[in-house]
């Protein structure tokens, strides 16, 4: 089978990575949707909406996930971005691997604001992103309110639920994607182009072919929004910062996949990150706890194997984990016990670490509160 790339690129970016193949099919109409009216992108031009709704009122929705994106950058993004300027060191690798990452590009590019491959993994689909063309005006409007629901609450707590992020994996929006993309608005970056993809047994990525996606639609799968969501499961968007000419493209990956032992032991998505080399910079936060339990110990094992440094909430390597394999670990805010329920062990031996440590003050929410509120965060980096 031809392999073909499925290729979304943005019309109002003349220079892109890669040359345009006149047989590729060319979904610029369907991203420049996603960015103005989803994502509430005004730098991608005035769209049509479906016929029965307006500009206007897609705009008044825009303006209330605005207004929180301006009070979510007064009361975390200036405190964040120049805090972990001096916490990040510059020489940190640019290759970072965010596990149970979800859509978060906006935290992932505050603390490595100069990285050129991120890879996200959770367990949400990146989403088909054909159906924002062939809503009607209800289902636009319903689609609308979810979205922009979803942006205003993650934006609130800075931080998702599993559960909220499963229900949109039966969206015809593709969420993550349009969280990414509401991201790179808010930080002044460009997206470039978008293309989903598949993982060989080898781990390689495989854009996604015209013909294999004609073959999937004709299936009976193609009928099941879920199922289309599974498909068009992974994507990469290329981006760079606005108004530099001189700026590198970057690179975001995001792959809908099982991190648990079982699934990860011996997959493609285990041979893909193996295939990114070291050294690496990691990060985690709002992962329930995920990391320090035995079943999740191939995902932890590969961070430990191959990053140098790593910034997390206390969802990240538990003290015992880390010393195993040489890190050391340092500690912002306070933390008194878990937010909800996880593992014991973990729990107490980050008590413990905070009790020992000198207290340093954290003047923002990273991941997770402690059960407490408190804000906390750490770092752990190789000796």
């Amino acid at each position: 089978m031809r392999n073909l790339v499925i290729a979304l690129v943005l019309p109002l970016f003349a220079t892109t990575t890669r040359a345009q193949n006149p047989t590729e099919p060319n979904h610029s109409q369907e991203l420049a949707q996603l960015r103005r009216l989803m994502a509430c992108d005004v730098r991608a031009g005035d769209v049509a909406p479906p016929e029965g709704v307006s500009l206007k009122s897609v705009d008044a929705s825009c303006k209330k996930v605005k207004s929180q994106v301006e009070r979510i950058r007064k009361r975390w993004l200036d405190k964040a971005k120049p805090f972990l300027a001096k916490i990040v060191p510059a020489d940190a690798p640019k290759t970072v691997v965010y596990p149970f990452g979800g859509a978060d590009l906006l935290t992932a590019l505050t603390t490595y604001p100069n990285l050129s491959l991120l890879t996200t993994m959770s367990l949400e689909f990146a989403g088909d992103p054909r159906a924002i063309l062939k809503l009607d005006a209800g289902d636009f409007r319903r689609n609308l309110a979810q979205q922009h629901a979803f942006i205003i609450k993650l934006l609130q707590v800075n931080h998702n639920r599993t559960v909220d992020l499963q229900e949109l994996n039966r969206s015809p929006i593709p969420a993550p994607l349009v969280f990414g993309l509401t991201a790179l608005d808010m930080l002044g970056y460009e997206p470039i182009a978008a293309r989903w993809f598949r993982l060989d047994d080898k781990g390689a990525v495989h854009y996604l072919s015209a013909d294999e996606i004609a073959t999937f639609d004709k299936s009976p799968n193609g009928k099941k929004q879920v199922e289309r969501n599974r498909f068009f499961g992974n994507v990469e968007l290329t981006f760079k910062k606005s108004g530099d000419a001189a700026a590198p493209t970057q690179t975001w990956r995001h792959m809908g996949v099982n991190l648990r032992d079982d699934a990860l032991t011996g997959s493609s998505t285990l041979a893909y990150l193996n295939s990114l080399g070291a050294p690496i910079s990691g990060m985690t936060k709002a992962a329930s706890y995920l990391i320090w339990r035995d079943d999740f110990s191939v995902i932890r094992n590969y961070l430990l194997d191959n990053m140098t440094f790593m910034v997390s909430d206390t969802t990240g390597i538990a003290p015992y984990h880390a010393a195993e394999k040489g890190f050391v670990q340092e500690t912002w805010g306070t933390f008194q016990g878990n937010m909800f329920e996880g593992p014991k062990k973990g729990e107490l031996a980050m008590i413990e670490m905070w009790k020992t440590q000198p207290q340093q003050a954290l003047p923002f929410q990273y991941g997770y509160p402690d059960k407490n509120e408190h804000d906390h965060m750490m770092v752990t980096r190789k000796r």
